[in-house]
């Protein structure tokens, strides 16, 4: 039976994967990063406890949630311009522009100043317990470029692309931040990108390549991902396209076909193949295509429900998670689940996420409760 009545189904299947998607930003955080898997043992002993260990981290920390942010940044796309498809003048752009000055900009520098405190405390703490001296934070500032690590001071991934160029990640002290950051860019430069996309179809086209290959300007806060799917959701909006019908409309070899594509990003984990590379992108972008299918299939038939709480919690959830608590969750459950077998790390990872997840839940309640106003302030009045 079809549950579809107040809001449309589009609407309602945003609001249900925004917090599936939180939590698989947090299983990204939760893991060290994996070991290559070796496939010689794969081979002659599928079942070896340490494969699977290792297989569960690739898979579930790594290649599946590869979509949640790509997916945060069509959502952003898909109701940035819903009040002025028709036309985007300077009027309406400034009145965005104030607007996230309240949800974006206030929360970034905020969530980013709490970090950096929690970073100086904790050393702080050890510089008591273990001796030393407060040379540790400044070195820590110098390293992350002083003022810059409010930015784009933390360097987590390098890549060259296929000019050559070496493309960085960055982030700001609160690692999660730098969705926010990119996405404070794309709102600055938005009437390029309503204009463009509104003249032509042809410039995802070439967004869509240079996706795919990695080129773009090479500076913290313009990430081609952020572009790219932020210009496919602005597109939808302006358009007037609805991405359920859009998404429905592309049969259900879409899903064999993410499958498929996913396995490079697996077999080839921690290696620089062109072929998981090059495949990487594509398999992104055909699996938010199947997510948003599947999902808007069990939104529709009532099988998943919207629960308010949780779709109010996700951005705090997104953005609280890496700050002490889930290494203080993590510590626990070496507490809890002693030892170093492959199976005792095994349920350690499994159980970590879904421990930090309900830790976070009770802080939101807590301060929604005795912290409103400051709740407000730091989720942007989400």
């Amino acid at each position: 039976m079809k549950i579809c009545e107040k809001r449309s189904l589009e609407s309602q299947t945003i609001e249900f994967l925004r917090f599936p998607l939180a939590v698989m930003v947090i299983f990204i955080h939760s893991t060290r990063k994996p070991i290559p898997l070796n496939l010689d043992l794969l081979h002659e002993n599928p079942l070896c406890i340490e494969t699977f260990y290792n297989l569960c981290r690739v898979l579930l920390s790594d290649v599946v949630p590869a979509i949640a942010v790509p997916m945060f940044f069509l959502f952003s796309g898909r109701y940035f311009f819903s009040d002025c498809t028709d036309r985007f003048s300077i009027s309406d752009y400034v009145k965005k522009l104030r607007k996230r000055g309240r949800t974006l900009l206030i929360p970034f520098i905020m969530w980013n100043i709490i970090a950096v405190f929690l970073i100086f405390l904790t050393k702080l703490v050890f510089m008591i317990l273990y001796g030393g001296d407060i040379n540790s934070f400044v070195e820590y500032l110098r390293q992350n470029g002083w003022a810059n690590v409010l930015w784009g001071g933390n360097v987590y991934y390098k890549s060259t692309n296929i000019l050559n160029i070496v493309m960085l990640s960055t982030s700001p002290a609160n690692v999660p931040m730098w969705f926010i950051r990119d996405l404070m860019v794309i709102v600055l430069f938005s009437p390029l990108v309503y204009y463009s996309v509104r003249k032509s179809g042809l410039f995802l086209i070439v967004l869509l390549l240079c996706y795919i290959f990695n080129v773009w300007i090479p500076l913290s806060g313009f990430s081609v991902t952020s572009y790219f799917f932020f210009s496919i959701g602005a597109f939808a909006c302006i358009k007037n396209i609805d991405i359920i019908v859009f998404c429905r409309k592309i049969g259900w070899w879409i899903i064999p076909v993410t499958v498929i594509l996913m396995l490079p990003s697996i077999l080839l984990y921690g290696e620089e193949s062109a072929l998981r590379v090059y495949s990487r992108p594509i398999y992104v972008l055909c699996a938010c295509i199947a997510t948003i299918k599947v999902s808007s299939c069990l939104v529709e038939y009532g099988i998943v429900k919207n629960r308010i709480f949780l779709t109010k919690s996700c951005f705090f959830i997104y953005a609280i998670h890496t700050l002490l608590i889930l290494g203080i969750c993590t510590s626990i459950l070496d507490f809890i689940i002693p030892g170093n077998g492959y199976v005792h790390k095994l349920v350690s990872y499994l159980c970590l996420p879904v421990i930090t997840v309900i830790c976070c839940l009770i802080i939101f309640k807590i301060m929604s409760h005795y912290m409103p106003k400051t709740l407000s302030l730091l989720t942007g009045n989400r």
